[in-house]
């Protein structure tokens, strides 16, 4: 019986903080934050990976009502390989040039809420051998329904989010990106107000132009920031 009273009053400790304590926002000394992403082509018997390192540029907003997320990330990369090389970048890989995400929360408790909300992304792509496409495709955008939750545990907050691209476009005519992505922001604290987010992201697609065929593309990426807690 005791064992069962500690446990539950532990649970209770942990769980019954309510979604106010769980509110986190990048602060500007947190904005340029650490981005890898590794991303397989394949397509017509041929195989491409690319993997890319580099620090972008994002911000995100956890709020009571709401979700938010923006973010130039091309800006960072930019800076990254100047500061590294002297010179402008010019890796293999998939950059985003601008994105941006919102929702509002609609299921509210305590512990979870449960949101909708939108997503628009736009991508450089600069992947030598992917041949049909190759120098011809250099960017493209996806515009994407949005379904997230928002996981209070404690002093932790676990955020899954997923997309899926209803509307896409690229610079070559006649090519579309349907596909999806699943990612969660783990937020974990390291003192009274700041806290690091940990934001794995799985992304996968399908470039299909109407005389090339079809382009399968893969991506595993993993963001790391600072957020912190309001006053």
């Amino acid at each position: 019986m005791r064992t069962i009273l500690l446990s539950a009053l532990l649970f209770s400790a942990i769980f019954s903080q309510a979604q106010h304590t769980s509110h986190f926002y990048t602060p500007w000394y947190g904005a340029i934050g650490f981005h890898t992403i590794s991303t397989r082509y394949s397509g017509g018997g041929t195989e491409i990976k690319a993997p890319l390192t580099y620090a972008d540029l994002r911000a995100m907003f956890f709020t009571e009502k709401g979700y938010m997320e923006f973010g130039i990330p091309v800006t960072g990369y930019i800076l990254t390989g100047v500061i590294a090389t002297g010179d402008l970048p010019n890796d293999n890989g998939e950059v985003p040039i601008l994105f941006a995400k919102g929702g509002w929360d609609v299921v509210k408790s305590d512990i979870i809420r449960v949101g909708l909300g939108a997503s628009l992304n736009t991508v450089l792509i600069n992947v030598d051998g992917i041949e049909g496409y190759g120098a011809s495709l250099e960017s493209y955008g996806t515009l994407s329904p949005m379904l997230y939750a928002k996981i209070n545990t404690g002093p932790f907050l676990v955020v899954p989010v997923f997309e899926y691209n209803a509307l896409s476009f690229a610079n070559t005519t006649g090519t579309t990106r349907p596909g999806f992505s699943f990612g969660s922001h783990c937020i974990i604290p390291l003192g009274k107000r700041i806290a690091v987010n940990l934001n794995p992201v799985f992304e996968k697609g399908t470039f299909r132009n109407e005389v090339s065929g079809s382009m399968k593309s893969a991506s595993v990426a993993f963001n790391l920031g600072l957020v912190v807690r309001p006053k």
